[in-house]
């Protein structure tokens, strides 16, 4: 969260995701504005809720090209839930959005 208590800006770090054996990524990533989330199945109750629009950029640990291997786009909720993720490559793209959802009952520890 930002000192002016707005949830949106930049992050520059590095991460292993897994999708290569090469190692960990550079990322920057963009948090956007809130938009109301629309409604999507399962998702009825949270309709109108704030989703955050992320841009995710990755590159090689110590790159110097300007344009990232890939880049994933998405609009997360609150608690972590992914409503479309969109992800973007050179040569083409591929994305989803929710088709359903059912949330799995919390465990008791």
């Amino acid at each position: 969260m930002r000192k002016d208590g707005r949830r949106h800006g930049i992050l520059k770090a590095g991460v292993f995701v897994g999708a290569t054996a090469d190692g960990p990524d550079e990322i920057n990533a963009i948090v956007g504005k809130p938009t109301p989330l629309e409604k999507l199945p399962g998702l009825e109750k949270k309709t109108g809720q704030p989703t955050w629009p992320m841009r995710w950029a990755f590159y090689p640990i110590g790159s110097k090209e300007e344009t990232p291997d890939y880049e994933i786009a998405v609009h997360m909720l609150d608690d972590g839930v992914v409503a479309d993720v969109n992800l973007i490559y050179e040569d083409f793209e591929v994305g989803g959005k929710i088709q359903y959802f059912e949330p799995l009952p919390i465990p008791k520890c």
